[in-house]
C-alpha cells in the first residue's frame, strides 16, 4: 500500500447495488420479498427453478434403515463407552466425549 494509486483506492467505497437493482436483476418487481432472498441466497432465478424441479430431497438417515436402528439402540447401552464398525467400504468409530477408557479393539473380545 506504499503506492499512490492503492492509497487512492483504499479509501474508495465498493458501490453498493440498490434494493430496486437486486430485485430487478433477480426477477423483476413482482417477486415477493421471500423469493427475492431465495433467488439471492441459491445465485439466482434459474438455480432456484432447477432446485425446485428436482423436487424434494431423499431422507437417507431414516428410521427405516436398519443401521440408523442398530447404532442409535448400540448408543443407548450404559455399558459401551466405544462403538466400532467395520467393513471393507466403512469404518464408524464413536465414543462417549466424557469418561471414555475403553477402546474400540477391547470391547470386541
Amino acid at each position: 500500500m506504499d503506492r499512490p494509486r492503492a492509497k487512492i483506492l483504499a479509501k474508495q467505497e465498493p458501490d453498493q447495488p440498490t434494493l430496486e437493482e437486486i430485485r430487478n436483476s433477480l426477477g423483476g418487481p413482482r417477486i415477493s420479498d421471500d423469493e427475492l432472498l431465495l433467488r439471492y441466497a441459491v445465485g439466482g432465478a434459474a438455480d432456484v427453478n432447477a432446485m425446485r424441479e428436482a423436487g424434494s430431497f431423499d431422507d437417507y438417515s431414516t428410521r427405516t434403515r436398519p443401521i440408523v436402528e442398530f447404532v442409535e439402540a448400540l448408543t443407548t447401552r450404559k455399558n459401551l463407552g466405544s462403538i466400532s464398525i467395520q467393513d471393507p467400504s466403512l469404518s464408524l468409530v464413536m465414543g462417549r466425549a466424557a469418561g471414555l477408557s475403553e477402546r474400540p479393539e477391547e470391547l470386541s473380545s
